[in-house]
């Protein structure tokens, strides 16, 4: 994997944690709370990948 692959596998996991919410890792039925961390975390995780593919273009 070279350095242009990176953004797109970042953004796939990305994508797929906001998409299925992380639900395949959870046991039993979470609280209101825990739905809110879970939102927080997959917004991050989705301005990181863009912050990567920024960091990324400007290396080239």
């Amino acid at each position: 994997m070279d350095r242009r692959e990176l953004p797109s596998v970042l953004g796939a996991g990305a994508a797929g944690l906001v998409a299925f919410g992380g639900s395949a890792a959870r046991a039993g039925t979470p609280s209101e709370e825990h739905e809110g961390y879970i939102t927080i975390i997959g917004r991050r995780a989705l301005v990181c990948n863009e912050a990567a593919h920024h960091c990324l273009e400007e290396l080239k």
